[in-house]
């Protein structure tokens, strides 16, 4: 009964934070391409700054995946997620909007370094064997037809509702994502309960930090 639910929760946050951050880059993109002056700059630096951060953290968000409690992760990068996306929203019509765009986009880049390494590694603690396996492909073929969906729904946000609507739709998906993994009902304790222990134990990690990672 827990896997079947699990596996509801994982595939609905995966397609709806899948969906949001699609959608809210593509958006980004176009409306970047679309200024006046500077847009080779800004989507330079729209790109190449989303890479670089991703790949300094990587690491870092691989390792705290393995030690710490991965659900709470998840329902954290995801509110702050959700709440600089709501900033950009807000922020959108201002001068320095696209400045706002590039600085929440590094911070989302940072933010996922975090986000998808637990959202992987969460799985095996979600779910039995079995059930990994069958979730992995709902997952595969769910994802392979909303990447043909995505785009084309993303044309069609922007032309019915503009870009302004687009980011808030961003912000709502990864609110939504928070409270799906809000969901999620641990089965498989052993995966990352005792590693923590032991990882705090060999590294000597202070008292309030332990007691945050660990509960």
């Amino acid at each position: 009964m827990l896997d079947k639910k699990n596996t509801i929760f994982l595939l609905l946050r995966g397609q709806t934070n899948n969906f949001g951050t699609k959608v809210y880059d593509y958006v980004n993109k176009i409306f970047i391409a679309g200024l006046a002056s500077n847009s080779r700059l800004y989507m330079s630096i729209y790109q190449s700054s989303e890479i670089i951060v991703q790949i300094l953290f990587s690491i870092f968000g691989g390792i705290l995946a393995d030690f710490s409690n991965r659900k709470r992760i998840l329902i954290i990068t995801d509110s702050v997620s959700a709440i600089l996306t709501f900033i950009a929203f807000l922020s959108f019509d201002s001068p320095k909007s696209v400045i706002i765009l590039i600085i929440v986009n590094i911070c989302l880049a940072f933010l996922y370094s975090f986000n998808g390494p637990s959202y992987k590694a969460i799985v095996r603690d979600l779910l039995s064997k079995k059930a990994i396996y069958k979730y992995n492909s709902y997952s595969r073929g769910i994802a392979e037809s909303m990447n043909v969906v995505i785009p084309l729904l993303g044309v069609w946000i922007v032309n019915a509702f503009g870009f302004k609507i687009a980011m808030l739709i961003n912000s709502f998906s990864f609110a939504a994502s928070a409270f799906l993994e809000y969901q999620f009902v641990i089965i498989n304790m052993n995966n990352s309960h005792v590693s923590n222990k032991k990882w705090v134990k060999d590294f000597g990690i202070s008292s309030p930090i332990r007691n945050f990672y660990l509960y």
